[in-house]
């Protein structure tokens, strides 16, 4: 990471005042009439029960460019289940009836393992940070010490280039650490996980699935054991400029 003279921020700043972004559209959920639902706190419930088996399914929001939804699941029947959300998937379709491309839930698994190696990887850089921040001290003193011997003046005005150089690259390893620890924890205590689920017992969290802004209908399906639960929502983009 180098550091931006200051001539260039001005010229960057500049142009992005006189540039100007444009707010992203909306994506608005709402239960088609194949669906029974509730209503919780300004939100539709959409409920399944197939063989004591119950899947209550909440759009929650869009995130960047993923959909989220709240899910429970609970096992009222007298055998153990299987839960695995990265079988659950929806089929976008337009307006003509036409299917796109099926998207799949993220799979939380495949996401802490991500999260697992960004950290190491951060870990490893900010060693190697430390070492080359104690390397350039230790070459500063060693530097120092001889110009005080030859009489010359010890400060030499790139040391602040230097400083700002590894403080910048220390905040930012922090920062990226940081990020991947807090994303790490949402998959691992947000997300709906890999479950066996006994007789008597529920799960509930959430599930991610990239936005298909081309669709028109969304049709959920929800793969558990034999069974398979469907939804379906209107999709709206809302403009707003």
């Amino acid at each position: 990471m180098t550091r931006i003279p200051t001539p260039l921020i001005l010229l960057l700043a500049s142009s992005f005042l006189w540039s100007c972004a444009t707010p992203a559209p909306i994506s608005k959920l709402d239960a088609t009439d194949d669906n029974s639902f509730f209503w919780q706190n300004g939100r539709q419930i959409l409920v399944q029960n197939k063989d004591s088996v119950f899947v209550e399914l909440a759009y929650q929001q869009r995130a960047g460019e993923l959909f989220v939804f709240d899910i429970t699941i609970a096992n009222e029947s007298s055998e153990e289940i299987l839960i695995d959300p990265s079988r659950f998937i929806y089929v976008p379709i337009t307006k003509a009836g036409d299917s796109l491309e099926t998207v799949s839930a993220e799979n939380p698994e495949e996401r802490i393992l991500e999260q697992d190696i960004q950290v190491s990887k951060l870990t490893a850089q900010r060693t190697n940070e430390l070492m080359s921040a104690a390397f350039w001290a230790t070459l500063e003193v060693s530097t120092g010490i001889a110009a005080a011997i030859e009489g010359e003046p010890i400060y030499d005005e790139h040391d602040d280039d230097y400083i700002y150089y590894h403080r910048s690259n220390m905040a930012e390893i922090e920062f990226e650490k940081w990020d991947a620890t807090e994303q790490k924890d949402y998959w691992e205590n947000q997300a709906i996980r890999k479950t066996t689920l006994f007789p008597g017992h529920f799960i509930t969290g959430q599930i991610l699935m990239k936005r298909e802004k081309n669709s028109d209908l969304i049709w959920v399906l929800i793969p558990v054991e034999n069974h398979t639960f469907d939804f379906f929502y209107n999709h709206q983009l809302i403009d707003a400029r």
